[in-house]
C-alpha cells in the first residue's frame, strides 16, 4: 500500500464521527519516501504545516504513519498504524497524539481517509 494522499478526517478522544473534531489533514505527494509533507486544517480551519514518515506494511506489521506539527508554540506528534477496510477506505488504528513540548499525557487519535 502506498501512502494514501489527500484529505484525512482527524478525531481526538472520540471514535470517528460525522464531524472531525481535530480538523482535516492533507497529505501531499511524498517529498522523498518515506518522508512526506502536508497541512493540518484545525478548527476553525487554521492551516499548519506537518512533516512525517510513512512505513509500508510488512508480513508482520501494518502500514504506519507518524508526523509532527507545531501550533501556537506546542509541538504535537501523531502516531498510528493504518488499516485498509476496503480498497478505498483507510483508518488509523491504535493512534495517539502526543504533546511533545510541553509534555502532556497522550490522547487517543483516529483518522479516516477515502479515495
Amino acid at each position: 500500500m502506498a501512502l494514501p494522499e489527500g484529505f484525512w478526517s482527524s478525531y481526538i478522544r472520540v471514535a470517528p464521527a460525522s464531524f472531525p473534531n481535530d480538523g482535516v489533514f492533507v497529505i501531499v505527494e511524498p517529498i522523498s519516501p518515506p518522508d512526506f509533507d502536508g497541512f493540518h486544517y484545525r478548527p476553525p480551519f487554521e492551516k499548519t504545516p506537518i512533516h512525517g514518515q510513512f512505513t509500508e506494511a510488512t508480513a508482520d506489521q501494518p502500514a504506519h504513519i507518524k508526523f509532527t506539527e507545531k501550533y501556537n508554540g506546542v509541538t504535537y506528534e501523531y502516531d498510528a498504524d493504518i488499516i485498509t477496510f476496503k480498497p478505498n477506505f483507510f483508518v488509523t488504528f491504535k493512534g495517539t497524539r502526543r504533546t511533545v513540548v510541553p509534555v502532556v499525557a497522550d490522547e487517543d487519535w483516529a483518522g479516516t481517509h477515502t479515495t
